[in-house]
């Protein structure tokens, strides 16, 4: 997937696909190959590979 496209969403709440698994959480930065995710309500912290995301679901904030 494209770094363009990606940040644009960052600061949203996404729901982000890779190859078997998925991350639900906050686009935080962009860095290299890597996506910074915070997770959950203890701000957890995941990276996931870009190289593996499939898809990114973008969750509407209420």
């Amino acid at each position: 997937m494209s770094h363009k496209i990606m940040e644009k969403y960052i600061g949203r709440m996404c729901l982000i696909y890779t190859l078997d698994n998925h991350v639900q959480g906050m686009i935080k930065s962009i860095e290299g190959s890597w996506l910074e995710v915070e997770c959950g309500k203890h701000k957890k912290i995941e990276l996931v590979n870009v190289e593996f995301v499939e898809k990114i679901e973008i969750l509407i904030q209420k």
